[in-house]
């Protein structure tokens, strides 16, 4: 019982720095909301709680102490000095987390009242899409795990892979703009050998495919051979 208890607290422990770690990168602090992708007025962001807020006011203190510390690190250091700050400190961060959340309890009401029903059903249809997408996704991955044979890759893909020695110092988005180009004006002759390519290797793919469906079906795995 005490090992498990002590494999929890550690396990609980890890998780958090995870989190800190995330937050203490702008990448994570910068993340585009679900409805600045869709175009819409981003919903108001909930306040930072006050350990968080802690963390951003000793980050440059931190960065300039060690500039290249890993964000990890940056976690250890601000869990420690969390514990051992004075408590009219926290006070002081606690009630402006209060006053930031009351805030944003009466921001985010107004965006809700503000938001027109086609907007509320395109955040719906999208927050749907988006879990299909991880759904298909954890599918995916599970499916690989137990060796799935994977797609032959497209007769474009292999010839814009024998093109690559060619792309020197070209920006990606302008080389591939080039490529498609050219691969739209090549005679049916042209295409011939990667779109034979392509062919005999999704025959040898299905033929794998279907070996690992049956076996599959075998081990008991059928209903998972059977979602897409």
């Amino acid at each position: 019982m005490a090992v498990l208890q002590s494999t929890i607290l550690k396990f609980s422990s890890y998780c958090r720095c995870i989190t800190i770690a995330r937050f203490t990168t702008s990448t994570y602090c910068n993340k585009q909301s679900l409805e600045e992708k869709l175009g819409l007025t981003p919903r108001p962001k909930k306040p930072t709680t006050p350990f968080f807020r802690f963390i951003a006011n000793i980050k440059p203190e931190v960065l300039q102490q060690q500039p290249n510390i890993k964000p990890t690190e940056l976690a250890k250091i601000a869990s420690q000095r969390w514990k051992n700050i004075d408590e009219s400190t926290k006070d002081d961060l606690k009630k402006q987390y209060e006053k930031d959340l009351l805030k944003y309890q009466m921001e985010r009401k107004e965006y809700e009242q503000n938001l027109s029903p086609s907007d509320r059903d395109l955040i719906t249809l999208e927050k749907e899409s988006k879990k299909l997408r991880k759904e298909k996704d954890k599918l995916k991955k599970r499916k690989e795990e137990l060796g799935r044979p994977k797609k032959p890759t497209p007769a474009f893909v292999l010839f814009m892979k024998s093109q690559l020695t060619d792309r020197g110092n070209s920006r990606y988005k302008e080389w591939f703009a080039k490529i498609a180009k050219e691969w739209n004006s090549l005679s049916e002759e042209e295409k011939t050998p990667y779109l034979e390519r392509h062919r005999k290797e999704m025959e040898e793919y299905k033929k794998k495919l279907g070996k690992w469906e049956k076996d599959m079906v075998k081990q008991g795995f059928g209903s998972l051979v059977n979602q897409h």
